[in-house]
């Protein structure tokens, strides 16, 4: 008798404990619930009508509307005088750790919108991270595209033209019998890893901060993820991503990004270099003999790095991450300035 009571006592003591801490991890903004879903015909995806609170290397608050993409929810039907422009690519242009009166889209948006009063602008961030240029171009095909965009811009680094889909459960674009296909054709394992998991990382943030623990030491040294600012101290160039700083000697082109390459529809997209490391010149000579509108976007990021201004340094929190708001400023008014172009 003694012991069930100790038992229960221990039980009790336990649950009070993970709900304390639910309390305070979720309204201290360590971390939150999960803003992903599984969706029948996009894989995973965002969820609908939340508001995703984001801390890491900035804060941001983002409202996820009923479309399954961040910020203001617009019609699938475009109205008249209107000009939709589709932002498509990872983490940096989904950028959760910014608010989004300082998202670059907001910023080309307004600048358009005050230079032609008489047109609507709107630009719709369809950012998802870890998402290659096989993944943009499913994501397009699947879900972009029903919004009728006037452009695509697909915003790419050196890493993204090597599919590798080592993400699960994201759509992606694959080669059968020398035919491009988009595929959803995920591992049945995977999904039921996924949706039997769901209820805990979506409603409770404890659950959801160790699940993105567990794919954290993945891909980071154990001791890095412990040790985090003493570790980048030892190791500086921790700081980067190596394979974005890769060298891009002795491409060679993928035949999913090939086969990509040859079937964009080149009045729609536009390829962005978001990266401040040059794109081969083997892929941006193809793009250019298909007509691909194509934006280089490298030197401008490098002369900030150059400058000492690095466009992934994040004063407030010392870190190095995504573009910060500063970089999202200058990004905005160079995309709208190329945009302006175009619309003229």
């Amino acid at each position: 008798m003694k012991t069930i009571k100790q038992i229960l006592l221990f039980s009790f003591g336990s649950l009070i404990t993970l709900c304390f801490c639910e309390v305070f991890i979720r309204y201290a903004s360590v971390s939150s619930v999960s803003f992903s879903d599984y969706y029948n015909d996009i894989g995973k995806g965002l969820r609908k009508n939340i508001v995703h609170v984001n801390f890491s290397e900035g804060f941001g608050i983002n409202k996820l509307n009923e479309h399954r993409y961040i910020g203001e929810a617009h019609p699938t039907l475009k109205p008249k005088n209107t000009f939709r422009i589709a932002l498509i690519g990872d983490s940096y242009v989904q950028s959760l750790e910014i608010f989004e009166r300082n998202y670059f889209g907001t910023i080309a948006e307004g600048v358009l919108r005050k230079k032609n009063p008489k047109t609507n602008f709107e630009f719709l961030n369809f950012g998802r991270a870890s998402f290659n240029i096989g993944n943009m171009y499913a994501y397009q095909n699947l879900l972009v595209d029903k919004f009728d965009p006037d452009y695509c811009l697909y915003f790419i680094a050196n890493s993204d033209l090597q599919p590798d889909y080592v993400t699960p459960l994201l759509p992606k674009t694959e080669i059968i019998s020398d035919s491009m296909i988009v595929s959803l054709d995920f591992n049945q394992r995977d999904i039921r890893s996924y949706t039997s998991t769901k209820f805990l990382t979506q409603n409770f943030a404890i659950f959801n901060m160790l699940n993105n623990c567990r794919r954290i030491v993945k891909v980071k040294p154990i001791q890095a993820v412990l040790l985090e600012d003493i570790y980048t101290w030892i190791y500086p160039e921790s700081l980067y991503n190596k394979r974005e700083v890769s060298d891009t000697t002795g491409f060679a082109f993928n035949p999913i990004t090939k086969k990509i390459i040859a079937g964009l529809d080149t009045a729609k997209v536009i390829l962005i270099n978001r990266d401040y490391i040059a794109l081969p010149s083997e892929f941006t000579n193809a793009c250019k003999k298909r007509g691909i509108r194509y934006i280089d976007l490298s030197q401008e990021l490098q002369k900030l790095k150059t400058d000492g201004k690095d466009p992934n340094k994040w004063e407030v929190t010392n870190k190095i991450g995504h573009w910060n708001p500063k970089t999202h400023e200058i990004i905005g008014k160079e995309i709208a300035k190329e945009l302006e172009n175009i619309v003229e």
